[in-house]
């Protein structure tokens, strides 16, 4: 099950891991402009769009899409500039005004308004300010069926060092080694998967993936992960938070942590967050909102969530311990903040009714 849409995801997910690890670096002012919503875009945002929707349109044509960029803003020049990109990745050529209709595959509104379809999900590049400073940035690509659940998700971490966030006397001993796992990325990164409905989570170096014929791949360095194998230490709890101040609420947070004691916290951008608690680098994903008018997007979590889902780990509205409903909004999910982990149900919903009554004080 899924196997065509797994074999074709994770090829061009691989591909924009390249593309966009070798621009990071080569990054000008030229190639960034900020949206109307104050928020960064770089040419490898819109070249990462569009060769992932050109690619899984072409192989499943019937399919809809929800991205979050367009080219409703950019100017041509900006455009050719992408074009520019793309060409080098490509066999196929295309004029800008194709690009854009590639890129703006990803306006559709979703299920809940009428579009009775599959849909991909795409964020090209998750913690875009990350990218521009050369930190931590994700792509993340998922599939929700026509019901609007999540059966698919991956995360390309072209930027991602394990051992940057193993730490022994915290963690202690883990499946893996980190080092060796390092070692054979070289400067490469990971690719993590799943398929939501089933109970484990694969991952391997970004760009080692090899597809020797239409209908299979391997990855010699394949790894698995299951629920088993993370076994918490409670007196040495981690948080992951975002970096972005204002993308999250930190003095809340903050309050949290004081009230269960939790003393280690990691601070990055993207769903790089969602990997870590899969391996249990981090066990508890805080992202409690600034204001109760904002909404959460469905890219900035669905990939993750897949992941989640496949080790049973919670991922919940940070007002109420429900599950995340990525149907109901459309291009937007109906919550307010999320928190995730890998807690115990019992801790992790005790978690959530302190955030409620931290979250309510602050917005009364």
């Amino acid at each position: 099950m899924l196997e065509k849409e797994l074999y074709e995801a994770l090829k061009i997910v691989q591909l924009a891991c390249e593309v966009t690890s070798r621009v990071q670096f080569e990054l000008t002012k030229n190639n960034i402009v900020t949206k109307s919503d104050s928020s960064p875009v770089t040419i490898s945002d819109l070249a990462s769009q569009f060769l992932i929707f050109n690619h899984i349109h072409k192989h499943f044509p019937n399919d809809a899409f929800i991205g979050e960029e367009d080219t409703s803003e950019e100017t041509k020049t900006f455009l050719n500039d992408v074009l520019t990109l793309v060409d080098q990745y490509t066999s196929e050529e295309y004029t800008v005004e194709e690009l854009g209709e590639v890129i703006n595959l990803g306006n559709s509104k979703g299920s809940v308004n009428g579009v009775n379809k599959r849909h991909w999900v795409l964020d090209p590049i998750d913690g875009t300010k990350g990218f521009i400073r050369g930190d931590q940035f994700a792509i993340c690509l998922s599939l929700l069926n026509e019901q609007g659940e999540v059966i698919l998700g991956i995360i390309g971490c072209p930027n991602l060092t394990l051992t940057n966030y193993y730490k022994p006397e915290v963690h202690g001993v883990h499946k893996y080694d980190y080092k060796k796992l390092d070692s054979e990325c070289g400067s490469d990164g990971y690719i993590f998967y799943s398929k939501a409905q089933e109970h484990e989570v694969f991952f391997g170096p970004s760009i080692k993936f090899e597809f020797p014929d239409e209908s299979t791949f391997k990855n010699d360095f394949l790894n698995v992960i299951t629920k088993e194998d993370n076994k918490v230490d409670l007196n040495n709890l981690v948080t992951l938070e975002g970096f972005e101040k204002g993308h999250s609420s930190h003095d809340l947070q903050n309050d949290i942590k004081d009230k269960f004691n939790i003393k280690n916290a990691l601070h990055l951008d993207s769903q790089v967050k969602y990997c870590l608690l899969a391996l249990n680098l981090g066990n508890l994903y805080l992202r409690l909102p600034t204001t109760l008018k904002f909404q959460e997007k469905i890219w900035d979590h669905a990939a993750g969530f897949s992941l989640l889902k496949s080790l049973d780990y919670n991922h919940t509205d940070s007002l109420e311990a429900k599950t995340v409903n990525f149907y109901d909004g459309g291009r937007y999910f109906l919550t307010k903040g999320v928190i995730a982990s890998n807690l115990s149900k019992e801790l992790h919903n005790e978690i959530v009714s302190y955030s409620k009554e931290l979250i309510m004080k602050k917005f009364e």
